[in-house]
């Protein structure tokens, strides 16, 4: 391969030897992302993005009825008639936030190398898409503790703090779960789930393994009173030093993605440029636009790619009651 040419025939070699390296189980562990709060977001998603997701800057308009001022009042005489004026609010939606990443590769590093240039470059393209891939988890995690509500009741185990449930870590047990089950229905969330790092992860899993023991068995129903996610490297990496676990109602949070560019490699000859797009290993439906072109500095030839993501979250609009979002944090203190 000559310095500077790395043709679209090559760029499929690249992404047929990442499809290899990917089946192989051992070098595969070094390119699986941690993504596990991201699919629970997206596991959870209700809203339809469809026409956000498309290859055009699009936005979407969503709207609805403002009822919140009708009240129950005492009747008065029938000649007295008169009401509230309903209005509709709206809210555009649309995808601003891009994530990339990039390598790069000396030409004539490769001469005396015991590996040839695609396999190294499809070892960069898999852990380029993992590091976008936890990029965009954790703006994730970042979404949700900018759209946290705040809690109305806090209960026998918590205490209320600037919004958020500070809870004393001995009663981080299995009376946990109930507890947040009458949370999550004071506070209005008909579907929700729990989304948590360290917090609740080992007596989750003690409750498991001593469900069929004639004392665990009360553990493991209470459990299964809330859907629950554990991502252990993502929600502590975030939020450091805090100790935080989520109540999410289902279908609040959104999220939306798109690339611009199809799977196929195509030439711009100015600046001279190969475009294309590949899919995300780790997160489903999310491809990422590639830019492949060269480089030289000092007297060298390098061969470059510029990975980008196209994203967004969404929260679903708030009701009549501002600070119910549908997501709730609970600290373990």
């Amino acid at each position: 391969m000559a310095a500077g040419d790395f043709s679209a025939s090559n760029l499929v070699d690249v992404q047929i030897k990442a499809d290899k390296i990917w089946m192989d189980n051992m070098a595969k562990t070094d390119y699986i992302a941690d993504v596990e709060a991201f699919k629970a977001i997206k596991e959870n998603q209700s809203a339809n993005v469809t026409v956000l997701e498309t290859g055009k800057d699009l936005k979407a308009t969503i709207s609805w009825i403002q009822d919140c001022d009708i009240e129950a009042t005492s009747c008065t005489d029938d000649c007295s008639i008169d009401g509230v004026e309903l209005s509709t609010e709206s809210k555009d939606l649309e995808i601003t936030q891009c994530v990339k990443t990039s390598f790069k590769v000396e030409a004539k590093g490769f001469r005396s190398n015991l590996f040839d240039m695609e396999e190294v470059v499809a070892k960069g393209m898999l852990k380029a898409s993992k590091v976008l891939d936890e990029e965009i988890t954790k703006r994730g995690i970042a979404f949700l503790n900018s759209s946290a509500g705040v809690n109305v009741y806090a209960g026998p185990l918590g205490t209320l703090s600037s919004g958020d449930t500070q809870i004393a870590g001995v009663n981080w047990s299995t009376q946990l779960l109930p507890y947040l089950r009458m949370v999550a229905t004071k506070n209005r969330f008909n579907n929700p789930f729990m989304l948590s790092g360290e917090n609740y992860y080992f007596t989750d899993n003690e409750a498991v393994y001593n469900k069929d023991n004639s004392d665990g068995k009360g553990d493991y129903v209470r459990n299964s009173l809330l859907k629950r996610y554990y991502d252990l490297f993502n929600i502590e990496a975030v939020n450091d030093p805090d100790m935080v676990t989520y109540l999410i109602n289902r279908g609040a949070i959104a999220f939306a993605s798109k690339n611009y560019d199809p799977a196929n490699p195509y030439s711009i000859m100015n600046p001279g440029q190969q475009r294309y797009s590949i899919e995300s290993r780790n997160l489903p439906g999310v491809r990422y636009d590639v830019i492949y072109t060269t480089k030289c500095i000092s007297n060298k030839i390098y061969h470059v790619w510029d990975f980008r993501g196209y994203i967004e979250f969404f929260l679903n609009p708030t009701g009549c009651v501002a600070d119910r979002t549908g997501v709730l944090r609970f600290l373990k203190v």
